[in-house]
């Protein structure tokens, strides 16, 4: 008798415990297909800035070496860096591809505030403003979709939704590290 009310209150237990854990994820699956959705939108408009920004470069590569002979490697580096930039996919290689562009630009950043005349030469200057005024927009687009992405883990995380949101799909999504140029 007492082994069969030992069973009893364990089945009772345990199926409060998972309608517990069910109202708890059914009440979080709203907000976690919000967040899902928001840092998709936020990866989007990351890989739209970066498509934008790659569309500027060879005007700004081109002027870079119609300055001077001597800044061929750097703007050379810089359709290299492109270049990879536009034959890959997945998000890791997205993200090296933006990393190697930011270093890129950082190398002509450095140029400008070495050789002061660069800034003053007319068509380099205009495609600069354009390619840091893209390069900002990449940077907070990144900057944005990492937040999102880190909310979005955080409501992963407590007990006793963590135990079905893997079970449902809800994974946690990487947060890239910030890019090096940020066009200011």
């Amino acid at each position: 008798m007492a082994y069969q009310r030992a069973v009893e209150f364990l089945f009772t237990l345990i199926l409060a415990c998972f309608v517990i854990f069910s109202i708890s994820f059914f009440s979080l699956k709203p907000v976690l297909l919000d967040g899902r959705e928001i840092t998709a939108t936020q990866w989007d408009a990351f890989v739209r800035a970066m498509a934008d920004r790659n569309g500027m470069l060879p005007g700004l590569a081109e002027a870079l070496r119609s300055f001077e002979p001597r800044y061929i490697k750097v703007s050379q580096a810089l359709l290299d860096a492109r270049a990879v930039s536009l034959r890959i996919s997945g998000p890791q290689k997205i993200i090296k591809a933006a990393n190697d562009l930011d270093r890129a630009l950082d190398l002509v950043e450095k140029e400008t505030k070495t050789n002061g005349t660069l800034l003053d030469y007319g068509p380099f200057s205009s495609q600069w403003k354009s390619v840091q005024r893209e390069s900002r927009r990449v940077y907070y687009a990144r900057k944005s979709y990492n937040t999102s992405a880190r909310m979005y883990n955080l409501l992963l995380r407590p007990f006793p939704q963590n135990l079905l949101t893997s079970a449902f799909g809800y994974t946690p999504l990487p947060a890239y590290d910030e890019g090096v140029f940020r066009g200011d």
